[in-house]
């Protein structure tokens, strides 16, 4: 079974769960929400989405682990880039997301995708 783990960030939050991709359902055990203040500094942010991913996906197969994320706008959402240029998450504009996330995690930036969370 793939290892996934789903993904909603916002201003103000990070929510995410493991994912049963047979059933397409979240693992509720496995749910977690936690603040983010999306005005902190890069190091801040980046440090509180990777403590939550890693209280979800603790248990999994790094190797086999995918990730799904909802991002708000503006992004580039096919190379995972914050095109965010005012207020939240300015201190973030114009990183790569996808890479610095797949090195902090120790996963293939392959493994990390992204769509608007609007959708």
């Amino acid at each position: 079974m793939q290892n996934i783990v789903g993904i909603d960030i916002g201003g103000s939050h990070i929510t995410l769960a493991q994912v049963n991709p047979e059933k397409r359902e979240i693992i509720s055990s496995t749910y977690v929400r936690e603040h983010v203040d999306a005005f902190e500094s890069k190091e801040v942010i980046f440090s509180a989405w990777v403590s939550a991913i890693e209280k979800v996906a603790h248990n999994l197969v790094k190797e086999d682990l995918l990730i799904g994320i909802a991002m708000p706008g503006p992004f580039d959402y096919e190379n995972g880039i914050s095109l965010m240029q005012q207020g939240k998450f300015i201190d973030i504009y114009q990183v790569n997301i996808k890479e610095e996330l797949a090195k902090r995690l120790d996963i293939s930036q392959e493994r990390i995708h992204f769509v608007n969370d609007a959708a």
